[in-house]
């Protein structure tokens, strides 16, 4: 109708060979690289710092310098997390859902996307959305849902692809028929196209799908090619809007995507 490895850290043979300073100094160079980093350094700081040599006891100063460097390994490891969850949170802020009740035509009956004109017949209502001028229409072989027509515009609907700003112009052979459905379009409906935050194109399927998922079907297919589906409907509680993404084949729904743009 559409994943990241970690990188290891160095053997810690090498170790045995360096002097404790210079551990020290390693080890806080790793914990600028994130909070995990941090909590490795300071457990090296505990294990080095407390002793001074060998037969040595600890003395007072010592210990401060000891507390001290737990202390600065500590803010390092709170920086590190801090950072990350500003990134992520960062992330999701930039990602806002709009959502657009569909227009294929002007006001005047003019077409608006760039279209491809075939001939082609509508047998009845679509079945991807309850749209009052939603159509299922045949082109040949070819089933196209929905079409979209216009009191404005006799004789034509129009099959849009609406991140593309294309689609295809059918014009009719036939008339169309008595519509079922009586209801205006409305941003209240759900979405039939959706477009993903990383920028999958998906739209609602009318056919069979696999079994459902805690009640959440595999509603939206995002090409022919992948993998992956939209299941149930968008959760529209919060910005952006978010919906689970899942393989085809899947048990179990653990992931939500958000949602940049979504057509009804």
């Amino acid at each position: 109708m559409s994943l990241t490895a970690s990188r290891g850290e160095r053997a810690t043979g090498s170790a045995s060979t360096t002097p404790p300073r210079a551990r020290r100094r390693g080890g806080f160079e790793a914990s600028t690289r994130g909070s995990c980093g941090a909590r490795r350094a300071c457990r090296r700081c505990a294990e080095t710092d407390g002793v001074e040599g060998p037969g040595k006891p600890e003395t007072s100063a010592t210990i401060q310098r000891v507390r001290a460097r737990s202390a600065a390994c500590t803010l390092v490891a709170l920086a590190g997390i801090a950072f990350a969850s500003i990134s992520s949170s960062a992330a999701l802020a930039a990602t806002h859902t709009t959502a657009t009740v569909y227009s294929a035509f002007s006001y005047h009956g003019v077409v608006v996307p760039h279209v491809q004109t075939v001939s082609g017949s509508c047998w009845t209502n679509s079945a991807v959305t309850e749209r009052d001028d939603a159509w299922r229409c045949f082109v040949g072989n070819y089933i196209y849902d929905p079409c979209f027509s216009s009191e404005f515009a006799y004789g034509v609907v129009v099959c849009p692809t609406p991140w593309n700003d294309a689609g295809i112009e059918i014009q009719l052979t036939k008339p169309l028929p008595k519509p079922f459905s009586h209801l205006a379009p409305s941003l209240r409906m759900q979405p039939w196209a959706i477009q993903t935050a990383s920028g999958a194109d998906c739209v609602l399927s009318s056919g069979a799908g696999p079994r459902p998922i805690h009640g959440r079907h595999l509603n939206y297919f995002c090409g022919a090619h992948s993998k992956v589906g939209l299941w149930g409907f968008p959760d529209r509680t919060a910005q952006p809007w978010t919906i689970f993404s899942a393989a085809q084949n899947a048990t179990v729904l653990s992931h939500r995507v958000a949602i940049r743009r979504a057509w009804m």
